[in-house]
């Protein structure tokens, strides 16, 4: 064992508490949400969880994210880097309605670049048609 100096102290993080992220937010803020096919329209049952985003975004200052939309592999690319930006923007515009600093959110479109699973069946499809989200620090 090497006795190294300042081994064995505990950093002390000077974070205030409103600031700090539970698993639980950065599990929601990470969870991704799925289209249908063809489709930029928010389906109802992901309205709770892009709810709870948008409430841990406005109650964590420092906190912001980059939503990345995707699709499956159909369609050309240029159709498919259009459509994942249109589902990017549908998602901003809904946490921007709930509140949300429309600072605090940049959105990129991957289109059929950057999928979840592969495969060319419809269970694969579906889970690539889909917006992505990344937590950073602003």
């Amino acid at each position: 064992c090497l006795c190294l100096p300042g081994c064995g102290k505990k950093a002390v993080a000077n974070v205030p508490e409103e600031e700090y992220l539970k698993a639980s937010e950065i599990g929601a803020l990470a969870e991704p949400i799925r289209f249908d096919f063809d489709s930029a329209v928010i389906k109802p049952e992901y309205e709770c969880l892009l709810k709870h985003k948008a409430h841990v975004l406005k109650e964590k200052n420092k906190i912001a994210i980059v939503v990345e939309g995707n699709c499956d592999e159909r369609g050309t690319k240029a159709y498919n880097k259009a459509l994942g930006e249109r589902r990017a923007k549908a998602v901003e515009s809904f946490l921007v309605q709930e509140g949300v600093d429309p600072a605090k959110i940049k959105i990129v479109s991957l289109g059929e670049e950057n999928p979840a699973a592969l495969g060319h069946s419809e269970d694969v499809y579906q889970l690539n048609r889909r917006d992505d989200f990344h937590i950073y620090i602003r």
